[in-house]
C-alpha cells in the first residue's frame, strides 16, 4: 500500500510516465520485479498497477472489510499509534473500494478508536474526552498522553520493585554468610573439643609408672626400705643405727638405748 501511494504521488506532481516506470522498475524487487519483467517493454504505469493489484492488491469484499472494522481490538503488544494506524488502513481500503463516505469514516474512526482501547484504564481515563465529542486526533493524542504516563509510572515502580529486590538479595547473602561463618566456629569447637578426648582416653603413662609393680621400672621407696636388714634387731625395713627395738626378732631383749655409731663399728 505504501509503495502505492508513493506512485499515486508521483503521478500527481506532473512527472512523466516514463520517468514514473523507470522509477517504479528500479524499485521493484522479488516477485514484483519478476512480474513487471513478464509484462514486457512496452508496459505501462496504469496496467503494471492493476497487474500488481492482481497479486499484491486487497482480496476482501466490502462486508469483510467491514466485519475486520468493527471486530478490531488493540492487541495486548500493540502501541496506541499502532492501533490507530491499523484503523486507519482499514478504512482507506474501504475508502478505496468506494463504499465508505470520507466524512462518516471520522466518526467512525473515533468510535471504534476508544471502544477498541485494550487498556481499561486508558479507556476509562479517556472517557470523559470521548463523551464531550473530542475529534478522532484530540482524542487519539490524549490517550498516548495517558498511556505515556502510565507506562512511565509501572517502569518506575519496576524499578523501585528491582532495587527492592536486590536488596532482599543482597541481606539474604549476608544472612547466609553469617551462618557460614557461625558453622564454621562451631566446627571448629567441635574439632577441638574431639581432641580433648581423644587426649583424656589415652592411658596415663606416669602413673603406670608408679604403679607398685615388682620387676618393672624402678622400685618404690618402700619397697626399698623392706630390702634393708638391721643387724640389731633382726628386722628389716631399718638400718641398725636407727634401730629402738628392745625385744630381737627372735625374742631375746635388747638393751633399750640404740646403739652408738661406735657400737656399730
Amino acid at each position: 500500500m505504501q509503495w502505492r501511494y508513493e506512485v499515486t504521488c508521483l503521478t500527481m506532481e506532473g512527472h512523466s510516465k516514463l520517468v514514473i516506470l523507470q522509477a517504479v522498475r528500479r524499485s521493484l524487487r522479488g516477485t514484483a520485479a519478476e512480474i513487471m519483467r513478464n509484462l514486457g517493454n512496452q508496459i505501462t504505469v496504469d496496467k503494471l498497477l492493476s497487474r500488481l493489484d492482481v497479486t499484491f492488491g486487497n482480496v476482501l469484499s466490502t462486508e469483510q472489510l467491514f466485519q475486520e472494522f468493527y471486530s478490531a481490538r488493540q492487541r495486548p503488544d500493540e502501541s496506541i499509534s499502532g492501533w490507530a494506524g491499523r484503523l486507519e488502513a482499514l478504512l482507506t481500503q474501504l475508502r478505496e473500494q468506494g463504499s465508505l463516505n470520507p466524512a462518516a469514516s471520522q466518526d467512525m474512526l473515533r468510535s471504534k478508536f476508544w471502544s477498541g482501547l485494550g487498556s481499561d484504564s486508558n479507556r476509562m481515563s479517556s472517557r470523559h474526552k470521548f463523551d464531550a465529542g473530542a475529534s478522532y486526533e484530540e482524542l487519539v493524542k490524549y490517550v498516548r498522553k495517558i498511556d505515556f504516563e502510565v507506562r512511565s509510572l509501572e517502569t518506575t515502580k519496576s524499578k523501585k520493585s528491582s532495587v527492592q529486590q536486590m536488596t532482599s538479595d543482597q541481606t539474604v547473602l549476608k544472612r547466609l554468610d553469617d551462618l557460614c561463618n557461625m558453622f564454621g566456629d562451631f566446627k571448629k569447637s567441635i574439632s577441638e573439643i574431639k581432641d580433648r578426648l581423644e587426649v583424656l582416653e589415652k592411658p596415663n603413662v606416669l602413673s603406670q609408672d608408679k604403679s607398685p609393680v615388682l620387676g618393672e621400672g624402678k622400685r618404690p621407696k618402700y619397697r626399698k626400705k623392706l630390702a634393708i636388714l638391721c643387724n640389731r634387731c633382726g628386722r628389716r625395713g631399718h638400718a641398725q643405727k636407727n634401730c629402738y627395738a628392745k625385744i630381737h626378732a627372735d625374742g631375746t631383749p635388747l638393751n633399750a638405748k640404740a646403739p652408738s655409731n661406735q657400737d656399730v663399728e
